[in-house]
């Protein structure tokens, strides 16, 4: 039931989704509506994709919450290009359900999300990964560690480029400020979209080489 406090606010300062603008309970904290949160598509049985890449797999395994369609594509989009991030609550809650029927959260150490180069923060104020994380470390009482995996070129989008120009664009853009952290350590490596794989590969090649002993990949969305 909301608080007081919230009828009030509510009041003042009126909830509405974010995706289809219909108003909210005072205490709704995803900021979707019942309707909009029904229509998120999520695949009944893990959904696994393969790594679309020549080079090697770094990574042990990757799981995608789901595709990068409908309702979910929506509220990524919202959340990176209209500054909507409120919704990551709603987001982390998705990813907090997978992790809990597909992982064994007890085996992992740390969570780590994929960096965004400092130009790409100062533009847009805030990684979204990080949003993401934020709630999966608290729910599970898991340590994140957001600053020593670190993007250091400033890439091209890889949505631009075809497969081999993705792991070119790609090759040594990321690097470990402090590899003794990771020393056989389990980490769960969090991005919010996978297309290739050629991104959380990078990331996990450098985490590989620090000392890591198992790196699991856990996505938002999928997409083709």
């Amino acid at each position: 039931m909301p608080t007081v406090w919230e009828y009030i606010l509510n009041f003042m300062y009126p909830l509405y989704c974010e995706v289809c603008g219909r108003a909210l309970a005072a205490d709704n904290k995803r900021r979707l509506c019942s309707y909009c949160w029904e229509k998120v598509s999520l695949p009944n049985s893990p959904y696994c994709p393969r790594p679309d890449i020549k080079s090697r797999v770094y990574f042990n395994q990757v799981r995608a919450v789901g595709k990068y369609e409908g309702i979910l594509k929506q509220c990524i989009h919202l959340v990176k290009y209209k500054k909507k991030t409120a919704l990551t609550r709603a987001l982390s809650e998705l990813m907090v359900g997978h992790i809990k029927n597909h992982f064994d959260i007890d085996k992992i150490d740390y969570l780590i999300p994929v960096p965004l180069y400092r130009r790409q923060y100062r533009k847009r104020g805030f990684n979204q990964t990080e949003l993401l994380i934020d709630g999966i470390g608290k729910h599970f009482n898991k340590k994140v560690i957001n600053n020593n995996l670190k993007r250091i070129k400033n890439t091209k989008p890889q949505y631009k480029l075809n497969k081999d120009a993705r792991i070119e664009n790609l090759r040594d853009s990321f690097f470990v400020r402090k590899p003794g952290v990771f020393g056989k350590k389990s980490v769960l490596l969090i991005d919010d979209v996978y297309t290739t794989g050629t991104t959380v590969n990078e990331c996990s090649k450098v985490l590989y080489k620090a000392g890591v002993r198992l790196i699991n990949v856990l996505v938002l969305a999928h997409g083709s």
